[in-house]
């Protein structure tokens, strides 16, 4: 069965915020807490981060010069093809061909993070590798705090969310998956219960702002699998409408993602926006 999983940028817009403080305290990042915001990030996978002089660098050595600079705003934006809101100009084209973007704003500057998605190996033995793009802001683009304040508040993407988890079971109903695909149909159930595992969310995350995740990645889920292979020819015959419902969907999954992972840090605290 899948599991609930949540984007790269997500990932690191929610892990970044408690380790630049543990590092503020303490004069550097604990040990423990790194590593879980890198097996949060990253996973098995292998991540690095390609700066803009051509240099690549481990993510986690990346993490730890963006930590040291002092984070002040981040957040990812989830953008598709129609729906750019909240991307920078200077990674627009970069973010929409990988369906992600983490934006951050430190005292030393802010940078637009593009994670891309590259397999390869064989079926038999696949391999991930994860290339983050640094595209640091020009002296004309807008700020962080304002580009994220355009993806909606945590408050907005809880009453939005709530409303197309019950537009989504009424178009599933509709598209009859049991009928046709089955095994589809038992796959979106699991998802519609499923939890995130505990390790991808770090401590203390309020729980407002976890809700919000769980509802939008199951949403996000359970449209993509109806979206998915059959599923194409399927909604064909049953009408461009439904489709685009579905669409209408994952766009709203997408932008509460947005909306709960954006954090403000000042005086040691983190507060959702």
């Amino acid at each position: 069965m899948p599991e609930l999983v949540l984007p790269h940028a997500v990932l690191a817009a929610l892990w970044l915020p408690p380790v630049t403080i543990a590092g503020e305290r303490s004069g550097e990042v604990p040990d423990q807490l790194m590593e879980a915001a890198l097996r949060a990030v990253a996973g098995s996978d292998t991540h690095v981060m390609d700066r803009p002089d051509g240099a690549v660098r481990s993510l986690r050595e990346m993490v730890g010069r963006i930590v040291g600079q002092g984070v002040t705003d981040v957040g990812a934006v989830l953008p598709v093809p129609g729906h750019v809101t909240g991307l920078p100009g200077v990674a627009l084209l970069d973010a929409v061909d990988a369906g992600q973007c983490l934006l951050i704003r430190t005292e030393g500057g802010s940078w637009a993070v593009v994670p891309h998605v590259e397999s390869f190996g064989s079926d038999l033995e696949p391999g991930t590798l994860v290339r983050w793009v640094l595209h640091p802001f020009p002296f004309a683009e807008r700020p962080v705090p304002t580009l994220l304040g355009l993806v909606g508040s945590l408050r907005q993407a809880r009453q939005e969310i709530a409303k197309a988890l019950v537009t989504a079971g009424e178009a599933l109903e509709a598209l009859d998956l049991a009928s046709w695909r089955p095994d589809v149909a038992r796959q979106a159930a699991h998802l519609l219960h499923d939890d995130l595992s505990t390790d991808l969310l770090p401590p203390g995350l309020e729980p407002a702002r976890v809700e919000v995740l769980v509802r939008a990645a199951r949403l996000l889920s359970i449209v993509q699998l109806a979206l998915e292979d059959d599923g194409g020819a399927v909604l064909a015959r049953q009408g461009a409408a439904r489709a685009e419902v579905l669409r209408g969907l994952e766009h709203t999954a997408r932008r509460a993602l947005a909306a709960a992972s954006v954090s403000h840090v000042s005086g040691g605290v983190v507060r959702a926006r």
